[in-house]
């Protein structure tokens, strides 16, 4: 049992070192995910792609980032990276309703797409059920302190 924990213990660390995400990174992703909305809104799809690219370079395996990389792909084209894309947030078990979005629709018809979404559809089956934990009397959310004092 001992060495159980010790191995368990041992691999959620070397996670932690291995892919670590500094704020460095985290400051590169955010500027870069700015600049790529601002190139999607003026219809500058090369330029969505590459700050896209670079976004998910910074940060890897981010849902969203990944979501919107596959996005910059369809829209530039790239059929099969934007699949590749999708079928990494499938993997990861996550809910995109990517056949709503207007960037994917060149791709609606494929057989691959359809498989893929397939997989990002929402579960059936439910995994949880939630409660509040916390109310106050304005019946407003609660915020922790920590929060506050981290965000001032």
């Amino acid at each position: 049992m001992r060495q159980i924990v010790f191995l368990t213990l041992a691999v959620c660390l070397l996670s932690v070192l291995a892919f670590p995400q500094t704020a460095d990174e985290m400051a590169k992703a955010r500027s870069a995910e700015q600049l790529a909305g601002k190139a999607y809104e003026a219809k500058s799809y090369g330029e969505f792609l590459t700050q896209m690219q670079l976004a998910n370079t910074a940060r890897p395996n981010h849902p969203r980032l990944t979501y919107n990389l596959a996005s910059a792909y369809a829209v530039n084209g790239q059929t099969d990276a934007a699949l590749d894309m999708l079928e990494r947030l499938a993997k990861m078990g996550l809910y995109f309703p990517a056949e709503k979005d207007d960037d994917f629709k060149a791709m609606l018809s494929s057989e691959r797409f359809k498989s893929i979404q397939a997989k990002l559809l929402p579960s059936p089956t439910k995994l949880c059920l939630s409660r509040a934990s916390h109310t106050t009397k304005e019946r407003r959310p609660f915020i922790s302190p920590a929060f506050i004092s981290e965000r001032s």
